[in-house]
C-alpha cells in the first residue's frame, strides 16, 4: 500500500497530528526500513528510534517558534525521514554511507511529494551530515566548521541562524539516546532536560564546546567580510 501527498496534507492538517500518525504513513511505503535495528548496541529498530526523536521534539519544541522560521511541519517531516537509509548503510564500511543511502531515498520521495525547492535543499543539507556529533566526539573544530558552512551554503541559510537549527536538530536526534526519551541511559551526560522551560539545554561541559564552536564560526565570518 502506498501513502499519497493528500495522506500527508491530512496528517499535518489534522488537530489530531502524531509522531505514530507520521511514521505510519512512511512505513506504509518503507516498512522494511522501520523493521531493522539501527542501533545494535541499544537494540532500536528505526521505527523506535524515529518515534523517540519525533517525540522529544514535541515535548521540547513543537510549542516554540524553531530558529529561522523555520516551518514546524517541514522540521517534523524532516525528522521522521532523517535515518530512512541507515538499515541499508549498516554493514557498509563506506565513512558516512547511511547519509548518503538517506538522501538517495528522500529524493524521490521529495519528488513525489511536490516538496518545494527550498525546502528540499534545507532538508537535503540537514540529512547529509552530522558535524556537532563529530565535533563532540572528535573535537574537529575547523573540520567541522567549514562543514557547518557549507551545509548552510546548500540550504541559503546565514550560518548563524542554519547553527542553530542545526542544535535543535543534535538535541532531539542524540536526545532520544536517554532515559529521559524513555529508553536506558546513553547520552544522558549530554544534555539537560529543562521540563518546566520545555526545552533540551547542553549539560555545563558539551555547552563550553559548542560555545567554542559559535565563536570560532563567528570569528570565521567576519574574517570573510
Amino acid at each position: 500500500m502506498m501513502f499519497t501527498k493528500d495522506d500527508f496534507k491530512r496528517c499535518f492538517q489534522s488537530r489530531r497530528y502524531s509522531p505514530e500518525c507520521l511514521v505510519g504513513m512512511l512505513e506504509l511505503q518503507y516498512k522494511n526500513c522501520f523493521d531493522k535495528c539501527v542501533s545494535s548496541h541499544l537494540g532500536h529498530t528505526l521505527k523506535e528510534h524515529t518515534l523517540r526523536v519525533l517525540k522529544q521534539f514535541e515535548k521540547y519544541y513543537s510549542k516554540r517558534r524553531l530558529p529561522g522560521n523555520v516551518d514546524k511541519n517541514l522540521f517534523r517531516f524532516l525528522l521522521a525521514i532523517h535515518d530512512l537509509g541507515k538499515p541499508r548503510a549498516t554493514r557498509n564500511p563506506v565513512r558516512d554511507m547511511h547519509h548518503i543511502s538517506t538522501i538517495g531515498l528522500v529524493k524521490p520521495l521529495l519528488r513525489k511529494l511536490n516538496v518545494g525547492g527550498e525546502s528540499v535543499q534545507f532538508i537535503i543539507s540537514l540529512l547529509s551530515g552530522d558535524p556537532i556529533g563529530t565535533y563532540l566526539q572528535q573535537d574537529c573544530l575547523e573540520k567541522s566548521a567549514k562543514q557547518i558552512r557549507t551545509m548552510a551554503l546548500c540550504a541559503g541559510i546565514p550560518v548563524n541562524k542554519y547553527l542553530d537549527i542545526l542544535l535543535v536538530y543534535y538535541k532531539v536526534d542524540a536526545g532520544s539516546y536517554t532515559k529521559d526519551a524513555g529508553g536506558k541511559r546513553y547520552l544522558d551526560d549530554l544534555f539537560i532536560f529543562d521540563h518546566k522551560r520545555r526545552t533540551i539545554r547542553f549539560s555545563r561541559r558539551i555547552a563550553g564546546r559548542i560555545n567554542m564552536l559559535k565563536a570560532y564560526i563567528r570569528a570565521s565570518n567576519s574574517d570573510n567580510i
